[in-house]
């Protein structure tokens, strides 16, 4: 009851300070399906970039494929072999993990400015209570987030059975094609299957990126002695 009123009293949008105070403690509006959006964007643009790459990757094996008889293993050749392969292969993974990595990144700064605090790590006894574990996971909140995933889950999985389903006839007869054909027909399926979840997650993503936003301020709220106090 005391929470009730105690709520029904902050009708006061929350002051600079009071934002930036809780920002220092690691507090902000923050959507974890942003930065799996951005992921995502990150895988396509990777397999938009996978003819370069791979021949990137491919054109040292096909070398030694063809000219076997240019490589000795004898006398250190084969240690000599062996580095020549990683070092080729360095700069195409070393570009998938910087893509990877600069998408993660992006995917928390876009909603709030950069932030170093240790308050998030910080060891609270509240959070090794076995009990208010259980009650985190069975209580209403952790039954609305489960509902939440399960519709994520199933938006994406239509959204993806939609992208495909003109292709299902090809699908079923992708037996009797040959190799160039079926690795064709895979990259279009892939292809369909990540935009249409780029697009769903990319809705979802912002929509729940407005409401962590909206939930947020609401709890940031004060009353009006409050606003007085730090005035």
């Amino acid at each position: 009851m005391a929470d009730e009123q105690d709520k029904s009293q902050k009708t006061e949008d929350p002051t600079q300070k009071r934002l930036e105070e809780a920002r220092k403690k690691g507090d902000v509006a923050k959507s974890q399906d942003v930065p799996i959006w951005f992921l995502m964007m990150a895988t396509a643009g990777i397999m938009a970039a996978a003819g370069p790459l791979t021949a990137m990757i491919a054109d040292p094996l096909v070398r030694i494929m063809d000219h076997p008889h240019a490589f000795r293993l004898t006398n250190g050749g084969a240690q000599q072999l062996v580095a020549s392969l990683l070092a080729s292969l360095a700069t195409p993974m070393l570009v998938i993990f910087a893509i990877i990595s600069v998408a993660g990144v992006l995917g928390h700064v876009v909603q709030s400015r950069p932030l170093w605090t240790g308050e998030k790590i910080k060891p609270e006894l509240s959070k090794l209570s076995p009990l208010k574990g259980l009650q985190r996971m069975f209580g209403m909140q952790g039954w609305v987030n489960l509902l939440k995933s399960i519709a994520k889950m199933a938006a994406i999985a239509g959204a993806m059975m939609y992208a495909v389903w003109p292709e299902a006839t090809a699908i079923t007869e992708s037996g009797r094609l040959d190799p160039s054909q079926l690795l064709l027909m895979t990259q279009v399926i892939a292809g369909r299957l990540l935009l249409a979840a780029v697009v769903v997650v990319g809705v979802i993503a912002g929509a729940d990126f407005i409401y962590q936003r909206w939930s947020f301020m609401q709890r940031m709220r004060m009353s009006r002695q409050d606003v007085k106090d730090e005035v």
